[in-house]
């Protein structure tokens, strides 16, 4: 059966990294596990449960096994590959840190990204509403990274400042059939690192601010 590892409340951090070779984790409603430095790795054989929340706030983390945890999850810095397909239930805020792994992940709530990468090989997939606010930091969309919006995208800025959504080393923009993308600022969308990202619309994109903005990409309006 292995060992168990059960959150009824608080926080559990983990400073050092470490490794889960089987077992169990149970995170109850209202408790939070925290990887917080180091490299953790869940592996295939773990089982990683409950209603309770996760933070990863620094280090490098693998997660091997499926992300059965279904509270608000944070990246707010390091290294997270996630190597196996997850849906993000109850909200995800990407404060920083680099999003990887070969996983499809799929957003399927309300997601604020306020910095940080979102970066492939895995899909990155919006269901539900995407805030990407760049009042603070460049967003960036790197790594051969393929994003699809079938939900609400909304980019986000300041009314002056601030940074740029990047889309670029290979990576692709898709808005899907059904999806809004949604320009609410006048920042831009650039490419300029390795190969020229590209957007292809399928559904509406739509800009709703009066400034103007420009994009680096190669742009495709589907039929």
């Amino acid at each position: 059966a292995g060992g168990l590892v059960h959150l009824q409340a608080g926080a559990l951090e983990f400073d050092q990294g470490g490794n889960s070779t089987g077992g169990t984790w149970s995170i109850d409603d209202g408790a939070t596990l925290r990887c917080d430095g180091g490299t953790f790795t869940f592996d295939a054989a773990t089982t990683v449960s409950g209603a309770g929340g996760f933070q990863m706030r620094g280090g490098t983390l693998h997660f091997d096994t499926d992300f059965g945890i279904t509270g608000p999850v944070l990246l707010s810095s390091g290294d997270w590959y996630q190597n196996t397909d997850v849906t993000f239930v109850n909200g995800f805020s990407l404060a920083n840190g680099n999003l990887r792994g070969t996983g499809t992940v799929i957003f399927d709530a309300t997601t604020n990204w306020t910095n940080g990468q979102l970066l492939g090989p895995g899909r990155k997939v919006n269901r539900g509403t995407m805030n990407a606010n760049v009042s603070g930091a460049n967003l960036l969309i790197r790594g051969a990274c393929p994003f699809e919006n079938e939900g609400t995208f909304n980019f986000q800025g300041p009314s002056s400042g601030g940074g740029d959504l990047y889309v670029d080393q290979g990576s692709t923009i898709l808005n899907k059939s059904g999806g809004l993308f949604d320009i609410q600022t006048f920042r831009d969308i650039r490419s300029q690192s390795g190969t020229r990202g590209v957007i292809t619309n399928e559904g509406e994109l739509r800009k709703s601010d009066s400034g103007s903005t420009f994009t680096q990409t190669t742009f495709i309006n589907a039929g």
